[in-house]
């Protein structure tokens, strides 16, 4: 019988370093929803999941069939054309807001870095010049009157 000498010891553990030590999966979490989003540029009204990870992921089904997905990580891709964030809010949005302004809306969080936030007894509220965003049981609603943008996204 073999003798297991420092080298193979040293071996068997980086190989179990290497296979199970550094392999942290990325927690995911997703919920359905019922998502509006009015613009000039863009319109959908129908429900979908939203699925929580390093990016956000929101497939839309119209009628229980997959009708688009528009998916927030490096850039923001709707249904595989994809766009710099900040050109995405250009175009669609029609305003250059900051990068993950679309990505903190679908999570439901303070816009802008918490600027202007007034929290209630259900949430919060942001106003801003021309526009609102309120967080409040579960439904997330962003206006900005100027542009004739509605975006709302409603836990189903």
């Amino acid at each position: 019988m073999k003798k297991f000498n420092i080298f193979h010891i040293f071996f068997c553990f980086l190989a179990f370093v290497a296979f199970f030590g550094c392999s942290q999966p990325t927690a995911q979490t997703s919920k359905s929803v019922s998502f509006l989003i009015k613009s000039p540029n863009l319109k959908f009204n129908e429900t979908g999941i939203v699925k929580f990870g390093e990016n956000v992921r929101l497939e839309i089904y119209g009628s229980g069939v997959g009708v688009g997905v528009l998916n927030v990580g490096e850039k923001v891709c709707v249904s595989g054309v994809c766009f710099d964030k900040v050109a995405f809010n250009e175009k669609y949005l029609l305003r250059a807001h900051y990068g993950d302004f679309l990505s903190d809306i679908l999570r439901g969080v303070p816009l802008y870095d918490g600027k202007n936030v007034v929290k209630n007894e259900c949430g919060f509220s942001q106003n801003f010049d021309h526009m609102s965003y309120k967080v409040c049981a579960g439904t997330a609603e962003f206006r900005d009157e100027k542009n004739g943008i509605k975006i709302r996204i409603k836990d189903l």
